[in-house]
């Protein structure tokens, strides 16, 4: 049991010299140290001054709460659902944003030649042009550059537009809010005027008086739901927070490729000098005689 404790001891006591050696070694190379690091992070910063410059448009918007229209009576919330109108605010919401991601959405910006060419950052490129994009590829760039965010405690939506062009970046962000407005106002505008029609057939069909008087109510309701997606140009989305041009760009962040370029500077050195120290130490437990001649001459 002595000579166990003894031997364990001494293997403790032996990993303790090599981590002390170890710390010396890396305190003795300091130089070398400081200056992988520093170049490592000079190659980084060198990065991100070379890599192109994004700037972010944002709008923050909730939805267009119609309380006006949010009741509805038993008898006319059946002959609704079946007409196809009715719904709440939140998916309607719901609906616009996936609207906006949607292809059809997008193909009325990609018709536009200007649009086009900044999107792809070319000049003067017509759809005649061999080197123009299709529909596809053209969404999945744009997408790529739009971003949404979704608070589902406070009903918030955060809609971004990157860009390497400020001005374009915030130029975008208004329109596809003021595009998503109409679009979902031209959806209920007709949605109300087939139901106007529908239960209007339905009126002089039906000899209920009580259904009949709710008929009369949902046609009187769809009236009101037209003037209202007429007169409200934030029909779904109401902007709580304008989108600006930004005089910052968004991307790179500089401070995050100094930051990595840092650490990995500082790791990648690290490294070195222990694998280094441990080759040496092999090789003068495996070659000592050679070492002792080596390090006389």
């Amino acid at each position: 049991m002595n000579e166990n404790e003894i031997n364990k001891e001494g293997v403790l006591t032996e990993d303790s010299i090599d981590l002390y050696r170890l710390i010396g070694s890396i305190f003795s190379q300091w130089k070398p140290i400081l200056l992988i690091s520093f170049l490592i992070t000079l190659s980084f910063w060198l990065m991100s001054s070379a890599l192109e410059k994004t700037y972010k448009s944002y709008a923050v918007l909730i939805p267009n709460q119609q309380d006006g229209f949010s009741s509805e009576s038993s008898a006319l919330a059946s002959l609704s659902s079946i007409a196809g109108i009715g719904g709440n605010t939140d998916t309607k919401s719901v609906t616009a944003i996936e609207i906006l991601k949607s292809t059809d959405f997008f193909e009325k910006f990609y018709s536009d030649s200007i649009f086009y060419n900044q999107l792809w950052q070319t000049e003067n490129i017509d759809s005649e042009s061999e080197s123009h994009k299709d529909l596809f590829d053209s969404h999945e760039r744009f997408l790529k550059k739009l971003e949404i965010s979704h608070d589902v405690k406070k009903d918030i939506y955060k809609i971004s537009v990157n860009h390497p062009i400020p001005e374009v970046a915030f130029e975008w962000i208004s329109n596809i809010i003021y595009s998503l407005n109409n679009r979902m106002r031209e959806i209920d505008e007709s949605d109300s005027n087939n139901a106007i029609t529908y239960l209007k057939e339905q009126l002089s069909k039906e000899k209920s008086q009580e259904v009949r008087k709710s008929i009369a109510n949902g046609i009187e309701r769809e009236y009101l739901k037209l003037t209202y997606a007429k007169t409200d140009e934030e029909y779904v989305f109401k902007i709580i927070d304008s989108p600006r041009i930004s005089n910052k760009h968004s991307y790179p962040q500089t401070i995050y490729f100094i930051v990595a370029g840092a650490l990995i500077g500082l790791l990648s050195s690290l490294l070195s000098i222990i694998i280094l120290d441990s080759r040496k130490k092999m090789l003068s437990l495996s070659f000592p005689r050679l070492i002792r001649i080596v390090g006389k001459e």
